[in-house]
């Protein structure tokens, strides 16, 4: 989905739920992508906990991961800030990826 800032309706990213292929097991997963003029204003988080409640509220999972590079702290950060924690690490094109998962309460 688009990330639109309210504001001037400016397309500043996107963000949403896909099902990804995470150490051979098909997994929903959140995706996020801010242009870079944009980072650390909140919007990556704002818009990834949206799509968590929306896994949770419409789609009916019980939990969703995300991941990245080990090296992508600030993509962690987000995961965290929304409520994820560390799964585990597996190896994609060569390089160790960190999952991060999230648990509907009940």
């Amino acid at each position: 989905m688009a990330v639109i800032l309210k504001d001037g309706h400016k397309f500043i990213g996107d963000c949403g739920i896909t099902m990804q292929n995470i150490d051979g097991v098909w997994l929903p997963e959140i995706g996020f992508h801010i242009i870079k003029a944009y980072w650390n204003k909140g919007y990556a988080t704002e818009a990834a906990c949206a799509c968590k409640e929306y896994a949770w509220n419409v789609l009916g999972y019980s939990e969703i991961f995300s991941y990245t590079t080990l090296k992508n702290i600030p993509s962690q950060k987000v995961a965290e800030k929304i409520g994820m924690e560390n799964y585990k690490i597996f190896e994609k094109n060569g390089e160790q990826q960190i999952v991060q998962v999230a648990y509907k309460s009940i």
